[in-house]
């Protein structure tokens, strides 16, 4: 005589092995990876645009505060410059009066706050020159490069006070 079927419904698993999966969940692993390395590119990109922000605050500070300086009366260039690199928010690390009357100026600018605390203390530094160009020289030599600086007559620390 033939068994009868059973009163309650098979699984269509029934008899088979159960299975263990043991990827289960490793998208989740992956994903995560993927925005852990997307977060750090970002901020590696946002340093990078802070860097070049103080780069470009440097430039044009030094560019205002050469050409301030070259109009300026005789005898006030450097404070000129050096008021005018204080309100574009930089730092003034050298001035110099060619006996031209021409003016090369050194500013530095500083890295975000948030950059500077990982990064360390520092910024970017910005050299600039106005006036006429210098006798025997190309046009644009500045003090570091080229031929080297012009005649120093005057140099200003930061603060603005002139030392000789």
């Amino acid at each position: 005589m033939r068994a009868t079927a059973p009163s309650r419904p098979v699984s269509p698993t029934a008899g088979r092995v159960a299975r263990c999966d043991r990827d289960a969940g490793s998208g989740v692993v992956l994903v995560l990876g993927l925005v852990a390395v997307a977060a750090g590119v970002a901020l590696a990109l946002a340093a990078l645009g802070g860097a070049i922000l103080a780069r470009h605050r440097a430039e044009s500070a030094a560019d205002l505060a050469a050409l301030a300086g070259a109009a300026a009366p005789a005898g006030r260039e450097c404070p000129t410059a050096a008021s005018i690199v204080a309100r574009a928010g930089a730092g003034l690390r050298g001035c110099w009066v060619g006996a031209d009357g021409s003016v090369a100026v050194v500013v530095s600018a500083p890295l975000p706050r948030w950059i500077a605390r990982w990064a360390g203390e520092g910024g970017a530094l910005a050299r600039a020159r106005a006036g006429t160009p210098p006798a025997g020289g190309p046009a644009g030599v500045v003090p570091g490069q080229g031929r080297g600086p012009p005649r120093r007559v005057t140099r200003v620390r930061a603060t603005g006070t002139s030392a000789g």
